[in-house]
């Protein structure tokens, strides 16, 4: 039965496709036009190695004889010495006839390889023949990328490394290092979460991070760069904040730096460690204040002071950086800055109007960025200052008028709605200003508590709408440990007018937007307007008063104890941020603080991140170079010293050990004190460059400096983990060894009352209270976390999943509901970093991570061998410090059974309906790749099996970019270095992973040619080349292929995604109208060897494959369009499209059910080729199906459908309908349930 019935089909799809020629070929002039077009484009691609022979027969088209040459010269060779030629004979009815091809072997090419590429082209001719699409471009350059491969006999010796005997023309892959077979090496997945996109639920460390305040070319050599650093030395202050710079390249044009790497920001008053030497409130005292700002003007009738003294240059200042930071100002600047005091005073018409002049004229070049940050100084500061320079003018002058300062400028208006930071803060003292904040201690009215109050001045004149900053702030405040400082809340303000910036800098505004840390989100966005001149972020920190670099700066008398018991506070602090997937990125002494009894915080992390250095506001004079050529309070280069070598050289991929580099130069400092800022300066230039260590301190600490050289390593990898430090590197404490034992006792022994007692001490109901009363009382906001989403996010949210559920059902997907939770031993073993919660019976439970596992599971128990599913529910990630787990709405949609490639396309179908509904048609990019052809890359590119996994998390960072942009080709310069410098690997290996994304990654069209040319043609290879052909076919047939990309270098999200798989993303446009980084909705693809897996493990049976999609509804909120709208469907009957006849006329099949689908009716059809009417009345029959529309080879004329039959199986009634009345039918009939007689009639 089953012999004929293939035979059956091999009948019928010959018969199929000579109706398509005979069609075809009738239509004589269209395919005359369409040749015409396509000799005219080839004749302007290649000129004068395209040739047109016209036919002698004015019926007969035209050969074309195409010279072959490789496509590209990287690979080593100057001249042309492989070529061939191409003769192309077109046939009547071309192009779904296939042409007559003929190579010509002419340089450097064997017959043997000749009759290869003819095999190539003769197959690509043929699969485009069965789609009727010009092709002889594609058969080119599918011709060209095999070319490229051969190496002929002449370069044998030259430019390949390895030999070989074979005789003629050897492929050029001997000339790449030989990976082992593709078999052999590992299968690399899962660098990517499908919600990774989500700012509270992200894993900082995976994101992407090029975009640094540092990117420099590859270090120099150190000899090199030890003569650029002492070229110059200690000529003055200024000379030393060049020779920073000169230490660090700054960021080529190319790669503007848009991540904030790091504060800069003295979060501490100056006071020093000894707290018997305290500063006074406030920037400096009245004398010195003055003598602060006269040291800053300029005189403009004077010349450049070049005549300063040697030794008055090398005196480095080490009481104050801020002395250091402040920009040089002019009389003019002092004098303009008055003039529009007066203009703006309140009396006048330009009342508040101060900012927005002054960023006009900033704008227009006439202001300076001193001038800017000048201008919003309060006005006592700017009076003295104005007054001690104009102080001889005002005493001379015939117009005293003129010099008097407005007594009534920057008094607040009583218009305006009070600030929250005036209303719930007293201002105590200044703590620090950086290039992009100000930092203030500052007095909670409600509490009493002293805290540290950072603001950031944000380019944006109105509040964020999406509070994403505030989002990650909140994240921050999760962090609970007794060595990481505090962030408690961050909030919005939008001000006209910024009058205290300076030392005392309130806020006028009219309106605020805040996070507290209880969770909750203010939605309420004030009304915006164009009165706003600035919006401001607040974010309200725990207070330390001292830093680390304070103590250094008093650091005389060395105690090996303190060192020790500091460096393990410092390394706890640190294991907790890296344990919740964050790196500090700017780990230096100035963020390392004191509380008030000397225990040690981190503080300032995080905010790199996610503050980009487009959305602030530089306030004037203050560097922008966070990461290279900050100063500190020594004059030395600050965070030069600090940073890894990987920043530096702006490798795309960092990780927390970025920060265990920064930790060894503070370890380093702890355990030898400097005496001099000389001193230090040498001996830390001569550790970076050179790697050298004072001899007489390695002899002295010999474990130590073995320590710090591993923590100093060039290569990440050889770095130890804080975790690792506190396991290894430090003494045993006492309390340590005692829990250990008790953690010991719990795992290894068979009497579990050690482990009940400690579940039922962790579950005490009065702990509990302690625990929440503690919790209670450091929150700032009362708890209101228990609403999560207002009325309208709510329904905003409804509509979504209405939608996405709709479109399911119109693929007759069933819903099944998973269960959320299991208990740890149920769960098959799986690496993942699921959410584990423990109960109070001492069991452990797995919340869900996918949705997939569970219904493999069922279908295997349950034996469906045909069965689509869908299911909308939540999974969980991992929180960041003391919060729940987070939920992330996820959709899942699943197809057993079907034909490869028919069923991958329908899924796809799936998502682009739901994001066309959601979005607008064309919203989504979607990235094609094949587990198969993922590893002839890895072979074909040379990669060895243990470098796979970095090189594919490496080339992952470019998923999200559209394959050939602009965007994509930076990113991979980035990627490119850290592939030669980390991982070592060979140039020709790297130019052939260039090869790969500049020509196989991008339009299908483009892309499959050029791969059938340049990898060999295995049987694994070729069939995922063929699958993904297919694919692109049946996604043609449903206008899905504008947006299709090819990405070999895709590596999947899942370990059994062995065969096709995707990814979508959804395309956000710039202020360009170009497409830029995408969004991550979905990932998916088929899970065969998953379904086989758990079938031969569990059940000893064998199921049909499987394709689905996991589709992220969380993401999708959040770039909602406003004006969404929801989708209505009541029809509820199912309607399968079937054939009779006709080679089972799939493409009819395809093109009738997507038109049902965008008629919101339920319809499917059997996913495979050419069924059977038998088969598919059975499978009707399976899925409960009563209504069949029935396509018949009669009805089909010049492949469109005229008439259909329309047949219902439970009321045994059947009848004709013409093809454009088949929607209205359906609907007026679906609307009585068939049963009105008239229907049928």
């Amino acid at each position: 039965m089953g012999r004929s019935t293939k035979k059956k089909k091999k009948r019928g799809g010959h018969s199929g496709r000579r109706g398509q020629l005979k069609d075809h070929g009738s239509n004589d002039d269209e395919d005359n036009e369409l040749l015409s077009e396509e000799i005219t484009a080839l004749s302007a691609i290649f000129q004068e190695d395209c040739k047109v022979v016209s036919s002698s027969s004015s019926t007969s088209p035209p050969q074309i004889v195409i010279k072959l040459r490789p496509y590209s010269k990287d690979m080593g060779y100057e001249d042309t010495d492989i070529s061939a030629t191409l003769l192309v004979r077109c046939l009547p009815g071309y192009p779904y006839k296939c042409p007559k091809l003929q190579i010509t072997p002419e340089q450097g090419l064997t017959t043997a390889d000749a009759e290869k590429l003819l095999s190539l082209l003769q197959d690509q001719a043929s699969s485009n023949a069965r789609e009727g699409r010009v092709m002889i471009f594609n058969l080119v350059e599918a011709a060209q990328e095999f070319l490229s491969e051969i190496i002929p006999d002449s370069h044998d010796e030259e430019s390949v490394p390895c030999s070989t005997t074979q005789p003629g023309a050897q492929f050029i892959e001997e000339a790449v290092p030989k990976a082992k077979p593709s078999s052999a090496g590992p299968f690399v997945y899962g660098f990517i979460d499908l919600f990774s996109g989500l700012e509270d639920s992200r894993n900082w460390s995976l994101n992407l991070d090029e975009n640094r305040g540092v990117v420099s070319t590859v270090q120099p050599h150190p000899l090199e760069a030890s003569r650029i650093l002492h070229e110059k030395p200690d000529k003055s202050l200024k000379r030393s904040e060049d020779h920073a710079k000169e230490e660090v390249a700054l960021p080529s044009p190319i790669a503007k730096p848009n991540t904030l790497e790091g504060d800069n920001v003295d979060d501490t008053s100056t006071s020093s460690f000894d707290s018997s030497s305290s500063t006074e409130d406030g920037f400096i005292q009245n004398q010195k204040k003055k003598s602060f700002f006269r040291s800053n003007i300029q005189d403009d009738t004077s010349e450049d002071d070049n005549n300063q003294s040697e030794s008055e240059s090398e005196s480095w200042s080490s009481a104050s950086s801020t002395q250091d930071q402040v920009p040089q100002i002019s009389k003019q600047d002092l004098l303009m800055v008055h003039l529009l005091r007066v203009a703006c005073s309140s009396k006048g018409p330009l009342a508040e109007a101060l900012p927005q002049i002054t960023d006009e004229l900033h704008q227009l070049g006439i202001l300076s960025e001193g001038v800017l940050d000048l201008a919003s100084k309060p006005s006592p500061d700017f009076n003295r200052t104005f007054e001690d320079v104009f102080n001889q003018n005002m005493a001379s002058t015939r117009v005293p008028q003129f010099w008097e300062q407005p007594s009534d400028f920057g008094k607040a208006n009583a218009s305006l709605p009070s600030s929250r930071y005036l209303n719930d803060f007293e201002e105590l003292k200044p703590l620090g200003q950086g290039g992009f904040g100000h930092v203030v201690l500052c007095k909670n009215k409600l509490d009493g508590r002293q805290y540290a109050v950072k603001k950031i001045r944000l380019k944006d004149k109105e509040i964020p709408a999406d509070n994403r900053i505030v989002r990650e702030v909140a994240t921050l405040s999760r962090l609970q440990h007794q060595h990481v400082v505090r962030y408690y809340q961050a909030w919005f303000e939008s001000g006209v007018a910024d009058p205290y910036a300076g030392a005392n800098w309130g806020s006028k505004t009219v309106g605020s937007s805040m996070f507290s840390y209880s969770g909750a989100v203010s939605t309420e966005i004030p009304e915006q307007n164009n009165k706003l001149e600035s919006t401001y972020l607040y974010i309200q920190m725990e207070y330390c008063p001292r830093t680390l670099r304070q103590v250094f700066e008093s650091y005389n008398h060395f105690d090996k104890d303190f060192a020790w018991h500091l460096i393990r506070q410092i390394v706890e602090g640190l294991a907790h941020i890296h344990g919740q997937g964050i790196i500090h990125r700017d780990f230096t002494p100035n963020n390392i603080f004191f509380d008030a009894r000397n225990d040690v915080k981190i503080g300032d992390f995080g905010l790199a991140k996610f503050l980009k250095l487009e959305q602030l506001d530089q306030d004037g004079g203050f560097s922008t170079d966070v990461a290279g050529s900050g100063v500190d309070s020594t004059g030395q280069a600050g965070t030069y010293f600090y940073t890894a070598p990987e920043i530096e050289q702006s490798w795309p991929k960092i990780d927390e050990k970025a920060d265990m580099y920064s930790l060894g130069v503070v370890f380093f400092e702890l355990w030898h004190p400097f005496g001099t800022a000389m001193e230090r300066h040498v001996i830390l230039t001569n550790l970076k460059l050179k790697g050298e260590l004072p001899l007489k301190w390695v002899n002295e600490f010999p474990e130590q400096a073995s320590l710090l050289r591993r923590l100093l390593s060039p290569s990440p990898s050889n770095r130890p983990s804080a975790t690792e430090l506190l396991r290894h590197a430090f003494p045993p404490r006492m309390e340590s060894e005692l829990l250990d034992n008790i953690l010991r006792i719990m795992q290894t022994s068979e009497d579990s009352s050690v482990y009940d007692r400690v579940v039922n001490v962790i579950f005490d109901e009065e702990v509990l209270e302690t625990k929440c009363h503690q919790a209670s009382g450091s929150r700032v906001c009362a708890d209101d976390s228990y609403v999560q989403y207002t009325e309208m996010d709510t329904q905003r949210r409804d509509y979504v999943v209405e939608i996405t559920k709709e479109v399911f059902r119109q693929h007759c997907a069933k819903h099944l509901e998973v269960i959320p939770m299991r208990l740890l031993s149920d769960c098959p073993q799986y690496s993942r970093k699921t959410v584990k919660l423990l109960s109070n019976g001492g069991d452990m439970l797995e919340l869900c991570y996918e949705l997939r596992l569970p219904f493999v599971h069922w279908i295997s128990a349950n034996q469906k061998s045909s069965f689509k599913r869908y299911e909308i529910s939540h999974v969980y990630r991992r929180a960041i410090g003391h919060s729940p787990p987070n939920p992330c709405l996820q959709a899942d949609f699943d197809i057993v059974g079907g034909t490869t490639s028919l069923t991958e396309a329908e899924i796809l179908k799936v998502i682009v309906d739901i994001t066309t509904h959601i979005f607008h048609r064309g919203s989504c990019d979607i990235h094609l790749n094949h587990g198969d052809l993922l590893d002839a890359i890895w072979s074909w590119a040379g990669i060895k099996a243990e470098h796979r996994r970095k090189v594919a998390e490496l080339l992952s960072m470019m998923g999200s970019l559209r394959p050939q942009s602009s965007e994509r080709k930076l990113k991979w310069v980035f990627i490119r270095r850290q592939l030669l410098q980390e991982l070592k690997l060979p140039e020709a290996v790297v130019n052939r992973l260039q090869t790969v994304a500049s020509r196989f990654c991008g339009a299908a069209d483009q892309a499959l040619p050029r791969l059938r040319g340049a990898l060999r043609a295995d049987r694994p290879t070729r069939k995922a080349l063929d699958e993904l052909s297919n694919l692109l076919t049946y996604l043609r047939v449903w206008r899905i292929e504008e947006h299709v990309h090819i990405d070999p270098l895709m590596p999947p999200t899942e370990s059994y995604h062995r065969n096709l798989f995707f990814q979508v993303f959804l395309t956000k446009e710039n202020s360009t109208g170009t497409s830029n980084d995408g969004v991550l909705l979905g990932v998916g693809g088929r899970y065969d060897d998953l379904v086989h897996q758990v079938c031969d493990r569990e059940y000893k049976m064998n199921l049909p494959g499987a394709v689905g999609v996991s589709l992220a509804l969380e993401t999708i909120f959040q770039h909602l369009p406003m004006d969404l709208r929801p989708v209505r469907n009541e029809v509820n009957t199912s309607v399968l499209v079937c054939s009779r006849g006709g080679g089972g006329l799939l493409v009819q099949r395809m093109e009738l059910v997507a038109e049902l689908w965008e008629k919101s009716i339920k319809a499917e059809f059997l996913p495979t080729p050419d069924p059977s009417l038998t088969e598919q009345y059975e499978y009707a029959n399976e899925h409960e199906i009563k209504c069949l529309v029935i396509i018949t080879e009669p009805g089909v004329a010049q492949n469109q459908i005229e008439f259909v039959k329309v047949r219902h199986l439970e009321l045994k009634k059947e009848k004709v309908v013409q093809r454009e009345e088949l929607v209205r039918f359906l609907l007026a009939a679906m609307a009585v349930q068939f049963r009105n007689p008239s229907v049928w009639s």
